[in-house]
């Protein structure tokens, strides 16, 4: 998902939460994720759903490796 919105904001991990500090005690620690927007996007707000299309086919596309991914997906054919 940081993916299909890094044009517009950034992630970054904050602190961690440790994992003694939930009840019952997951198998992990926890962390606050810190959400900052970009003062000045990458993409246009109005290329947003096509970007968030294109990222969606790169994830779940069919192939092994970017190339054979955007191949497969023929996004390569397309134009934002």
């Amino acid at each position: 998902m940081t993916a299909q919105w890094a044009p517009w904001f950034t992630f970054e991990l904050g602190e961690r939460v440790p994992r003694s500090a939930f009840k019952p005690r997951p198998n992990v620690d926890g962390g606050i994720l810190l959400i900052s927007r970009v003062d000045e996007p990458v993409v246009s707000v109005k290329d947003r759903k096509a970007f968030q299309a294109m990222v969606h086919s790169v994830f779940t596309g069919k192939g092994r490796g970017l190339a054979e991914i955007l191949t497969h997906t023929r996004l390569l054919d397309r134009q934002l």
